[in-house]
């Protein structure tokens, strides 16, 4: 009777599988195949959100960064280009009360925004009862919006007066979360918003100040890309050094030279999420090791008895060219 190793190995498969042994192996692979997908879904949806997130993390698709106020050459560009444009200006200063508060002082962070910020994302203010509420919106002139642990630094509260330099403010929104601000050495001192009308009343940008001007540009990434295209190519030849050009493509892809902190939490999102893969992958092969460890050594008799009769060696479990057939004694 000629019976081929495909008949022979459907025959001992089925049996296995009636007698239960192969149970063990079967659901090890299933709970392996299951936890590197959930894992993998995961790492996928991850990535995704660091990359569409990236854009917030800029204030808007493109951003020109200097020491000093964005030449006009850079504005020019990007109002022929059709782009949105939005400036705002950063620097640290100290803050403090009003005497009858207590006048104590705390460094901050200043920004000044005009209309339009942020070009992407949104602010989220704490409302009274301690939720969160997005808002299109900037602080009206004479009107600063803060960090809650500022107004705890200070003893203030909504509706008290912040003093920065010559100017006295009225504290009237606590930011809850602010879409660009990023993870430099400034901006870990509580956030201190106001509007731009009221940086030269205060007097506080002296000749020693150390300012951040960013343009932030907004528009369809052909126009984000000619930019940045001619505004790396500006900056390189040395007519404008010492502006930075930051941009991110919608993809999540990098384009000129994109901000640090967005490419360093992208990076460290990937890496988190690969090495959470490696424990399962060690964990899955070691199960269906010991699965397969177990389904086998049942046949450690069958394969005895194939080398006692000087058969072929059992040709169910060795892979064998198709055709060869096997002749049982």
């Amino acid at each position: 009777m000629k019976q081929t190793f495909w008949s022979l190995g459907w025959r001992s498969l089925w049996r296995d599988l009636r007698s239960g042994d192969l149970r063990l192996l079967i659901v090890a692979v299933t709970l392996a195949v299951a936890a590197l997908s959930a894992v993998g879904f995961f790492a996928d949806r991850l990535k995704g959100g660091l990359q569409r997130d990236a854009r917030q993390l800029l204030g808007g698709d493109a951003v020109i960064a200097s020491d000093n106020p964005t030449p006009e050459i850079f504005v020019a560009k990007a109002r022929a280009l059709g782009l949105t444009m939005v400036s705002t200006l950063g620097f640290p200063t100290m803050a403090r009360a009003e005497d009858t508060k207590g006048g104590a002082s705390k460094l901050v962070a200043l920004k000044a925004v005009e209309p339009g910020y942020p070009l992407r994302g949104s602010l989220r203010m704490a409302t009274d009862t301690g939720a969160e509420q997005p808002t299109r919106d900037i602080p009206k002139p004479g009107e600063v919006w803060v960090d809650a642990p500022l107004l705890e630094s200070l003893g203030l509260a909504k509706g008290d007066s912040l003093l920065l330099g010559d100017s006295r403010f009225t504290v009237t929104g606590v930011i809850a979360l602010e879409p660009d601000r990023g993870a430099g050495f400034m901006n870990f001192a509580p956030r201190v918003m106001m509007n731009t009308q009221d940086v030269a009343a205060t007097g506080l940008i002296q000749p020693a100040s150390r300012l951040n001007y960013r343009m932030a540009m907004a528009g369809d990434e052909p126009q984000v890309k000619a930019f940045v295209a001619w505004a790396d190519k500006e900056v390189k030849d040395g007519a404008n050094r010492a502006e930075r050009v930051q941009h991110r493509a919608a993809d999540g892809a990098p384009i000129g030279r994109e901000r640090q902190q967005s490419r360093a939490d992208d990076e460290r999102g990937q890496r988190h999420a690969a090495q959470s893969q490696q424990p399962l992958q060690r964990g899955g092969g070691v199960a269906d090791g010991l699965a397969v460890n177990h389904a086998g050594g049942g046949h450690a008799e069958v394969i005895a008895e194939h080398q006692a009769l000087k058969t072929h060696l059992c040709p169910q479990y060795v892979l064998q060219p198709l055709g060869r057939e096997t002749r049982r004694a």
